[in-house]
């Protein structure tokens, strides 16, 4: 007798030898509760084993190359008659009809043939030459998959179901399948959060084994595509980055990777990282993305323009609607700060020495240079980083010379706005255009920025009627993601760790003093300002912004035109609040990166009371899962925390004739046509239905029917009817979200928020 987990042997009344017994359990509880076995690949002991050492007996494989059912005779290729003797046990498997443990008889080599004979004692059936021959080789032969102790000699632990160990050399926890009489990784057979092999891409595809890949592109090429991953199961997480300087580019849509933005993701440096989620469909999506990622989009050969369309208010909400309202939980701007009189750490005078200012500055991060832009003078000036060093300077003639602002895009393309409402991205940091975009007549262009975020979108600030705009702007097609209207006048823009930054001079459109200049952050790419610098004294004639990693440049006035690096210490920059202190969270992931889950928000577009079913735009089925907690904000009647789960119903009675379910009770109010739901556990009627018609009988049994579009096949009554907690409906393209608390108000108002993780590249707090 034994224990009915540990497997550990039991003293049975009057017996013998009791001590031999209990030190058998001893050994046995001193394996399976150790820290872990030392290896998992060898197929014989060590030579010098030491008392204590655990490993997990592996294997050597041979191919069957022939079989012989008359004689018993199993045959290897090669001479490997040193690795068996008579009376080893021989492992088969994956054959089509002799898998099983066999004893060796006897061990020949056919010199003739090149290969080994081995003779068995038992018989074997099927005389198909496949399959393969597993076998542990001395004191651990017979003893495959079992847990090998050392105490003086061997003793072996079978595996137990649920059992666990962990390989110490590999860092790697193990857990025994029953079923299917194997050791897998835990976490239920999914990727393990371990770091794997590098992959090399092979015509596009890649598989995976672990939750961390370095990825090599095929044949060492400079960059590569990646368009499909192999492996994994749903609800793994993959973290993937390019090893060494060669580029990935992982294709939307082409294999089994979709991307939320639409596009391709390229990964330039080791550094640059994407997390990705296996969702049910077999597709990977990405969570987020660190370091360099950008996402691309097509290149345009030759120059084309469009309009950008004037924006209204009405639009402004829709936007916003669509893409969800991603500041919630952020103050509006603190009291304004003064920044101390004299922040400069050092400056410089324009290198041409004269007043005039220079409209775009640029700090190039990959060569460390600034870069001048000077529309009116024609001229383009590269410095050696922050100083008055001229490396080089040309003649530069954009299509009009009012020059406003200036950066570079993820390709390294100059991009510049002007007073003519022109957007313009140049071939480099020549005056060659590659694109054009024109804003409506009454937007007058003051900054221009690009979104580190995806290579095809820019991020444009523009007055009109009194009022200054910031738009999210797609280069490729033109279309408008985003939209803000803003409390400021002229400005520069920046972005800075994933926040925007804008300087206001004082001009036309500002209502700052003559000496006055200021500078807002904002929550990310948005329009919630979220702290506000003022600027003074020479500083306060500041009219143009940049960021090279660790400080502002500002350019500024002071008798003549100035760059003055502005220090970003701790008494200059104060850190932001939030409502609530879980705002931001950090979660625990591979080294180099970090997690911040944000709160995400999705309006709510229809209130079903009666079910306690709410829905939201669009197919939300890989965000939302059974068991999530929600929160709904800002409806009329239902604000509070919601949990999401699925109903069911066991099925009443069948109707193969008329095809219906019956349930117990009034369940009508859940089942509407058009619906689907699903049935499961049932004889044979397992499967997803859809809603033809209900009909509660209130007068009769007091049941409800259910009319089915499909056939119902079998007239057994079991199983239940299942109403899953996140379904999808194409025809309207609206999730429903299915809570175990009663919703009250059926107004069709508010948003659904939820926390959902994004992975950066660790940054520093800092601008």
């Amino acid at each position: 007798m034994t224990t009915p987990r540990l497997q550990l042997p039991e003293i049975a009344q009057g017996q013998s030898g009791k001590d031999i017994t209990h030190n058998e359990a001893l050994r046995a509880l001193d394996a399976w509760t150790s820290t872990g076995v030392q290896d998992r690949d060898r197929d014989a002991p060590p030579d010098d084993p030491s008392d204590g050492d655990l490993h997990l007996v592996s294997y050597s494989a041979f191919e069957i190359v022939d079989v012989d059912t008359d004689d018993d005779l199993l045959f290897v290729d090669g001479d490997e008659s040193d690795r068996f003797e008579a009376g080893d046990t021989l492992r088969v498997v994956d054959s089509s009809g002799n898998d099983g443990e066999y004893t060796v008889d006897t061990v020949s080599y056919d010199e003739t043939d090149d290969r080994t004979e081995l003779t068995l004692e038992e018989g074997l059936d099927d005389d198909t030459a496949d399959g393969e021959i597993r076998h542990a080789e001395g004191d651990w032969n017979g003893h495959i998959d079992e847990v090998a102790q050392y105490d003086g000699a061997w003793y072996f632990h079978a595996p137990f179901p649920g059992a666990r160990v962990l390989v110490l050399a590999e860092n790697r926890e193990l857990i025994w399948d029953a079923d299917d009489e194997e050791w897998g990784d835990l976490f239920l057979g999914r990727l393990r959060l371990h770091r794997g092999d590098t992959l090399t891409i092979e015509d596009g595809e890649i598989t995976v084994d672990a939750s961390v890949h370095a990825v090599a592109t095929e044949g060492g090429a400079s960059e590569d595509d990646l368009h499909t991953i192999n492996g994994g199961e749903s609800g793994d997480t993959l973290y993937l980055r390019p090893e060494g300087g060669n580029e990935i580019l992982l294709k939307h849509d082409e294999g089994n990777i979709r991307l939320k933005s639409g596009s391709d993701l390229r990964l330039r440096t080791s550094e640059d990282t994407v997390q990705l989620l296996r969702l049910e469909s077999g597709y990977w999506a990405d969570v987020g993305a660190g370091g360099g990622a950008s996402f691309t989009n097509r290149t345009l050969d030759e120059p084309e323009t469009w309009t950008v369309p004037n924006v209204s208010a009405g639009a402004t909400a829709r936007v916003l609607a669509e893409t969800g309202d991603l500041t919630a939980g952020r103050v509006e701007a603190e009291a304004t700060q003064e920044v101390p009189s004299d922040p400069v750490t050092d400056d410089f005078e324009t290198p041409s020495g004269s007043s005039t200012s220079y409209e775009g500055i640029v700090w190039r991060e990959s060569t460390g240079e600034l870069i001048l832009v000077n529309g009116s003078e024609e001229t383009l000036y590269i410095l050696d980083g922050f100083s008055d060093t001229v490396i080089d300077s040309y003649e530069w003639k954009p299509p009009d010379s009012d020059v406003r602002d200036a950066d570079l895009d993820g390709d390294g393309n100059l991009i510049i706005a002007n007073g003519n409402y022109d957007l313009i991205r140049m071939d480099g940091l020549t005056d060659t255009i590659l694109d054009q975009r024109t804003q409506p007549d009454d937007h007058i262009l003051t900054g221009i920025c690009d979104d580190p975020s995806s290579k095809d979108r820019f991020i444009s600030v523009a007055h009109a009627s009194g009022t200054t705009y910031i738009d999210v702007i797609q280069w490729s097609d033109g279309e408008v993601l985003d939209h803000f209207e803003v409390e400021a006048g002229e400005s520069r823009i920046c972005v800075v760790t994933g926040d925007l930054w804008m300087i206001e001079s004082n001009g036309t459109y500002s209502d700052l003093e003559n000496d006055e200049a200021r500078i807002y952050r904002f929550d990310g790419i948005s329009g919630a300002v979220v702290e506000t610098y003022l600027l003074t004294d020479n500083l306060g004639t500041a009219d143009n912004l940049t960021h090279d990693g660790n400080n502002f440049l500002v350019g500024y006035y002071w008798n003549d035109y100035y760059y003055g690096r502005v220090s970003t210490s701790t008494e200059t920059v104060t850190k932001r609040t939030f409502e609530e202190p879980s705002q931001e969270r950090i979660l625990p992931v591979p080294e180099g990166l970090r997690v911040v889950a944000s709160r995400q928000a999705w309006p709510i577009t229809d209130v079903d009371t009666g079910a306690d079913t709410l829905k939201v735009g669009g197919d939300q089925t890989g965000v939302f899962e059974e068991d999530d907690e929600v929160e709904i904000t800002g409806s009329t009647g239902n604000d509070g925390t919601y949990t999401l789960t699925s109903r069911s119903w066991a099925v009443e009675a069948v109707g193969t004739t008329d095809d219906y379910f019956e349930l117990s009770g009034d369940q009508s109010a859940y089942f509407e046509a058009g619906e689907t739901f699903e049935v499961a556990g049932s004889t044979d009627n397992d499967g997803t239905y859809t809603v033809a018609s209900v009909e509660y009988d209130e007068g009769g049994n007091g049941n409800t029917r259910v009319y089915t579009e499909e056939s119902v096949e079998d007239s057994t009554a079991d199983g239940d009817v299942v109403i899953p907690a996140v379904r999808y409906y194409s025809g309207d393209d609206e999730t429903q979200l299915q809570t175990s608390e009663s919703l009250d108000d059926s107004t069709a108002d508010g948003d659904v928020e939820m926390w959902k993780g994004t992975a950066y590249a660790s940054v520093n707090w800092g601008a």
